[in-house]
């Protein structure tokens, strides 16, 4: 049943876009690091999913981790399984990215080559409530406690591309309304604010950048958006997720220049 359907069911699609520039979104759960995890259950976990992600890389984890029993003065005597660390795994195309650390749960989409197609919001959140679900269960056959998440966010970059979007730098301010820079003529080409939307932070930082995939110079544009689910059932927190996601969109849609989003981007509604 469509969201249009049922009137209870959020509308994932609150501003569409034929062409969007998003060539980056992650949707992060965080919650106090699960009591007894250790890099095994990494290794354990990726076992379970591998049919659907054939490649994986370990990394340091993002943020800060208060791990118990790790006394780095021990010496060579040390058990170093604790060491809090953060795994990637990747799908075989590497746009499908899941990331697990002690106290985070992350579900990337990322375009590898230049221009690839977006993937929405509609056809992410179940693959993410998927890879959630699974994780739940692992943590419960390794009876392990489950996680209680108390931040949720949404989080997508953007490229405007040169030729595009832009022509030179002086084209920076013309890209973005409701946004005034007055600086005695000073050329500026990038800026950041933060902003409260009811219960949820939004942050948003716009610089010049080149793409990875081809050298092209781009404006690289990131919205987050963070918020406390009322509580840490189910419910609440995916309903926070689904807020953030509105929250977003809307803010995008609301900051960047009107003839962009519909000669451009080919804004539907």
């Amino acid at each position: 049943m469509s969201a249009a359907e049922n009137p209870a069911s959020p509308d994932l699609r609150p501003v569409d876009y034929e062409r969007p520039p998003v060539v980056e979104t992650a949707f992060r759960f965080t919650f106090p690091p699960i009591k007894g995890w250790n890099v095994f259950h990494l290794g354990l976990f990726w076992a379970r999913l591998r049919k659907r992600y054939q490649f994986a890389e370990a990394h340091l984890p993002v943020g800060s981790i208060e791990v118990e029993d790790l006394d780095f003065k021990l010496g060579p005597e040390i058990r170093l399984e604790a060491i809090p660390l953060r795994s990637f795994l990747f799908d075989s195309s590497k746009n499908q990215l899941l990331q697990v650390q002690p106290n985070a749960f992350v579900r990337n989409w990322r375009a590898i080559e230049a221009e690839q197609k977006y993937c929405h919001y509609s056809e992410l959140k179940p693959m993410f409530q998927t890879d959630w679900a699974e994780y739940r269960e692992f943590l419960k056959d390794e009876n392990l406690p489950l996680p209680s998440v108390f931040q949720c966010d949404v989080t997508y970059i953007n490229h405007f591309v040169k030729g595009r979007e832009w022509k030179t730098l002086d084209d920076f301010a013309p890209l973005f309304r409701g946004v005034r820079i007055e600086l005695g003529g000073v050329l500026v080409t990038s800026m950041s604010f933060g902003a409260t939307v009811g219960d949820r932070q939004v942050r948003m930082e716009a610089a010049p950048a080149i793409r990875p995939a081809d050298g092209t110079p781009i404006i690289q544009l990131t919205l987050n958006v963070s918020g406390k689910p009322v509580t840490a059932s189910e419910k609440d927190v995916w309903a926070q997720l689904d807020n953030c996601h509105k929250v977003l969109v809307e803010t995008f849609a609301e900051i960047t220049a009107e003839d962009l989003q519909r000669q451009v981007w080919g804004r539907i509604r």
